[in-house]
């Protein structure tokens, strides 16, 4: 679950959306290249099987898997854009990620010894986007990976005194010469093995986004480069989990113009229990519109701002008209950020704006809000 700060009345400048923009699409192109090419390759080897006759279920999976960091991607992005700040109750334990992203690098790169230790106390959690602190042990292991002779550790620790976690990953490579330490942060600077130097700038950036710092040093105990990522310790406790069924009962009305978005939410929402009405591309007229709301007698609506030929936020202008009670009870789909004329209406309605793709747990946390606070 995510909150927005409040914009100012007139909203950020064009320059400073299109710079927002460049800084965040600069840091995200090395990880999304990246993962492209890794489903990529298992989408062929997944092909290539099922023409074999096999049911390529692991490279499916797997695929899945990576379609999923793809999408966190661009949530981040659009996120960041729209100057969202993570819930202070939203918390994330790094020891799971940090295995996670060490299963993701041996599968993708060559091979190599990982070994992961952890020193801290049970429960120990940071805040924030889970996605932002695998990218950045991803990558830092994906760097360490080209470097390493053959051992990579991983070390999960408290600071000393100051009660911050500590993630490092050192290696027994050649280690970063001490006059670069400071510079292979910046983007395009590369190391001896040369490589985009997009790499640890993203982490750079990755890791500000969760509060934290990135420091380069030596490997005291492999020899070659260690690298430290600080970040301050959660002192909230993590939200109680949702239960399975969390719509259960309820019937949500969906209404966007893509018949396979539709379908994908309906399915998605059905398994939560809801029952689901899809309407598609909105070309009935004002009457008919409100006839489609009173007859699926909805207890939330999902309301694409694109539906073709009217906007989503013409048709909650109608339902705050005709159906106001409805009309609170609205969560808009948006493909579009900050600065697209449609966008910007719809977040001065007041009304929830998620971006696709969909992280489908917020939406329907979204969902279950609307219907119990209206």
């Amino acid at each position: 679950m995510t909150t927005r700060e409040s914009p100012s009345p007139e909203g950020p400048g064009a320059e400073d959306r299109l710079g927002a923009l460049g800084q965040v699409a600069g840091e995200l192109i090395h990880d999304m290249a990246n993962l492209v090419a890794v489903l990529d390759g298992r989408l062929r080897l997944a092909l290539g099987e099922a023409r074999g006759g096999r049911v390529p279920v692991a490279e499916l999976e797997r695929a899945v898997d990576g379609c999923g960091d793809l999408a966190a991607m661009v949530r981040d992005v659009l996120a960041t854009l729209r100057r969202e700040v993570v819930s202070p109750e939203i918390v994330m334990y790094p020891e799971p990620i940090a295995e996670r992203a060490i299963r993701r690098t041996l599968d993708t790169c060559r091979p190599v010894e990982i070994r992961l230790a952890s020193t801290l106390p049970a429960g120990t959690a940071l805040r924030g986007r889970s996605s932002f602190l695998y990218r950045a042990i991803g990558n830092l292991l994906a760097n360490a990976a080209r470097h390493a002779a053959s051992r990579i550790r991983v070390t999960l620790s408290l600071a000393d005194g100051d009660g911050k976690v500590v993630v490092s990953v050192e290696d027994d490579g050649p280690g970063i010469p001490a006059q670069l330490r400071e510079e292979v942060f910046r983007p395009l600077v590369r190391g001896r093995t040369g490589g985009t130097g997009l790499g640890l700038s993203s982490v750079t950036w990755t890791v500000a986004q969760l509060g934290g710092t990135v420091h380069a040093s030596a490997s005291a105990q492999l020899g070659g480069a260690r690298i430290d990522m600080t970040f301050p310790v959660a002192t909230a406790l993590p939200s109680p989990a949702r239960p399975l069924r969390l719509l259960a009962g309820r019937r949500v009305l969906v209404m966007d113009d893509n018949g396979d978005v539709r379908r994908a939410l309906g399915r998605y929402l059905r398994r939560l229990g809801a029952e689901v009405v899809e309407a598609a591309a909105v070309t009935e007229t004002e009457d008919q519109l409100v006839d489609l709301a009173i007859r699926s007698i909805p207890d939330a609506v999902l309301l694409d701002l694109n539906l073709g030929t009217r906007s989503g936020v013409d048709v909650w202008t109608l339902l705050r008209d005709r159906l106001p009670r409805l009309a609170a009870r609205v969560v808009f789909l948006s493909g579009v950020g900050p600065g697209d004329t449609v966008y910007d209406e719809a977040i001065r309605t007041g009304q929830r704006v998620l971006p696709k793709p969909f992280d489908f747990e917020e939406l329907a946390t979204a969902l279950h809000s609307v219907i119990d606070g209206a």
